[in-house]
């Protein structure tokens, strides 16, 4: 619980520091099949059957890929277009409820 709460948010934000291709404007498209994000280093698809959980508080939707790893949407997203009420009512429906 204290790596969780203390050391998880120290190493993100120096992963995000140090990462500079994270730092890159996305674009985020839902899909029948999953969530793609695509960015000017690269694009992937992640489908439903490949989350693992999904957690989301006032700010961010974390979609997990495996226990430490997880993908990050930030809500704003929503003001761009991004139909975020469908993601949350998909990752629902396929991935389960929130933990």
């Amino acid at each position: 619980m204290v790596a969780t709460r203390l050391l998880a948010p120290v190493l993100a934000r120096r992963n995000y520091r140090k990462y500079k291709a994270m730092q890159a404007e996305f674009r985020a498209e839902l899909l029948d099949t999953g969530r793609r994000l695509a960015s000017p280093h690269g694009d992937g698809t992640v489908v439903w059957e490949n989350m693992l959980k999904w957690r989301q508080d006032d700010r961010f939707v974390l979609i997990y890929l495996m226990p430490r790893l997880f993908h990050i949407l930030p809500k704003s997203v929503a003001a761009q277009g991004f139909d975020l009420p469908a993601l949350i009512e998909r990752l629902n429906r396929h991935v389960g409820p929130e933990f």
